[in-house]
This record gives C-alpha cells, sequence and structure tokens, in this order.
C-alpha cells in the first residue's frame, strides 16, 4: 500500500486551506519567490556551516594524542614451567 497519493491530497489541501486564510491571498508571486530564495540561501549556508565545524573537529579530534595507558592495567603474569 502506497501513501504517496496520500501525502499529495494532505499537502494539496493544506495548501488550499492556507490560500483561504485572511492575509495569505495577497502576496505576490515575486515576494513570495524572493522570500523562498533567501530562506534556502540561509539553509544552505548553515549546513555548510555545521559541516565545516563537523570537519573540523575531525580534524582536531585526528590531531590530538589518545589516552595515556592506564595504571591500573596489570602486566601479563609470568609463564609458570
Amino acid at each position: 500500500m502506497s501513501t504517496l497519493p496520500l501525502v499529495h491530497d494532505e499537502v494539496g489541501e493544506a495548501g488550499s486551506s492556507a490560500g483561504e486564510q485572511p492575509g495569505f491571498d495577497h502576496v505576490d508571486k515575486p515576494i513570495d519567490d524572493f522570500v523562498q530564495g533567501a530562506f534556502l540561501t540561509g539553509l544552505h549556508a548553515g549546513c555548510y556551516v555545521a559541516a565545516g565545524v563537523c570537519a573540523l573537529g575531525l580534524v582536531i579530534a585526528l590531531a590530538l594524542p589518545g589516552a595515556p595507558p592506564s595504571a591500573s592495567v596489570m602486566p601479563a603474569a609470568p609463564a609458570v614451567e
């Protein structure tokens, strides 16, 4: 059973109900396109910043030395003959 037609129906209903609300009927197409473009540009920039922070964290984590050996580790017992 596919839910894709159900999703398209819900999205269509949401768009039509938003268009019926007061205040949404006067939005010009160029302004709407500008706002959507600005949002996506900001979203992309945020994703690039997050990727850069992750990459920097990886480089720092690989550059740091590992933990020193623990003093509580017991040496191996000598072989008994």
